[in-house]
């Protein structure tokens, strides 16, 4: 996708926005999806059969994410609906701090609860990497919200 994207940027003459600003929103878009393939090649991996509910947690988060994300990525068409972009944006930051908070009692939880050294090791890494994958969603949201800003 990253390359796709880059091959039309070089090939458009006259963009609607900074050429370095859309790099960067290309950048951080690839960064949401390589930490959503990490996670599901650690889920692959580990051979992870059931999910906890903090990992059901965080996966419906990153899904509500990719939802606002898919909002404001089309409102980058029409700039004029400054409010309804605000609305999102503070959506995301909401999505981000949700998923900072399950992932603090997941972990917390994990060293509580869990015997086998492995499982904790799994486990852990899977809840920081779908946490990450939130947060670089919000990093995509903050750049367009930036993005928007400079074009008014």
């Amino acid at each position: 996708m990253r390359h796709n994207c880059l091959e039309e940027l070089h090939q458009t003459f006259i963009t609607p926005f900074e050429r370095d600003d859309i790099y960067h929103l290309i950048s951080q878009m690839d960064d949401v999806i390589d930490y959503i393939d990490d996670a599901s090649q650690c889920i692959s991996t580990y051979n992870i059969l059931k999910f906890t509910q903090e990992a059901n947690a965080l996966s419906q988060l990153l899904c509500q994410a990719a939802d606002v994300l898919k909002k404001t990525v089309v409102g980058l068409r029409d700039t004029k609906d400054i409010q309804n972009m605000r609305q999102e944006y503070q959506k995301m930051h909401d999505i981000e701090n949700q998923g900072i908070l399950i992932l603090r009692k997941a972990i917390g939880r994990l060293f509580e609860e869990e015997k086998d050294t492995r499982q904790l090791i799994k486990w852990k890494e899977i809840y920081e990497l779908l946490e990450s994958a939130i947060d670089r969603c919000e990093d995509v949201s903050s750049t367009i919200e930036v993005m928007i800003l400079e074009s008014t």
